[in-house]
């Protein structure tokens, strides 16, 4: 069944209340694993248009960079080092706008931990967050006491 066809199904069970009778039950679970491929799909699709995007606008901007007389606004450095020219097509006017990212590392390798070590401290920070792992054994009680819950999860899962 195609997504939208699926989307209309759901959406019409859950404005009659959600699930309420065996039948409706029997339907829904079956069909919470049909949207999870549709929405596999359309994450798989909506990454390729991300990458075609991204492509058509870097190929735009080279021309725009390599071809001066592409922008009806020159290209200027306003500040920090950020450049931006401007070009108005059919009424509508767009803003090429270049700056730099954040920093990554040049052999392709990830942030990790001994790397972050390996440059200078005022580079890294430390970040605060929650050990969950500590928390595991508490009770229901001792976690409220610091304004802290577990939330319920329920999945469901085909058996084997």
């Amino acid at each position: 069944m195609k997504a939208t066809e699926l989307k209309k199904m759901v959406d019409a069970l859950l404005d009659e209340g959600g699930v309420k009778k065996m039948e409706q039950y029997r339907s829904a679970v079956p069909t919470l694993f049909e949207m999870d491929e549709a929405i596999a799909n359309a994450k798989d699709w909506v990454k390729k248009l991300v990458e075609s995007r991204n492509a058509l606008s870097e190929s735009a901007a080279a021309y725009a960079i390599d071809h001066p007389t592409a922008l009806d606004e020159p290209i200027t450095v306003d500040k920090e080092g950020i450049q931006s020219g401007m070009v108005d097509i059919d009424g509508i006017e767009y803003r090429l706008t270049i700056s730099s990212e954040a920093p990554k590392r040049i052999s392709g390798g990830n942030m990790t931990k001994e790397f972050l070590k390996s440059l200078p401290a005022e580079w890294t920070q430390s970040k605060l967050a929650l050990a969950v792992s500590a928390l595991k054994g508490l009770a229901t009680e001792e976690l409220e006491k610091h304004d802290l819950y577990r939330p319920v999860k329920r999945t469901w899962s085909v058996g084997k």
